[in-house]
């Protein structure tokens, strides 16, 4: 299920990129606009009936990647500038 999510999506090449001692997210615009284009993504036939996503599965939204942290000596810190 997971590489047809892929497949109906992919116009982006990386995720993340290791850059010295931190990570940096590349992100791209996606094809999917929603829950529905998720649900309706094809997985295959049987008896030449399409499988979609939505058939064998769920489809709802989680929490967001984490796109950071601030490091103060090896400990997470908050800052705020003035």
């Amino acid at each position: 299920m997971v590489s047809a999510v892929e497949r109906s999506n992919n116009n982006v090449g990386a995720k993340v990129v290791e850059s010295g001692d931190t990570e940096e997210m590349i992100r791209g615009i996606g094809l999917i606009d929603g829950l529905k284009d998720i649900e309706n993504i094809s997985l295959g036939a049987f008896n030449g009936i399409p499988v979609t996503v939505g058939n064998v599965g769920s489809v709802q939204l989680g929490p967001e990647f984490r796109r950071g942290v601030l490091d103060k000596d090896g400990r997470e810190a908050v800052a705020a500038w003035l």
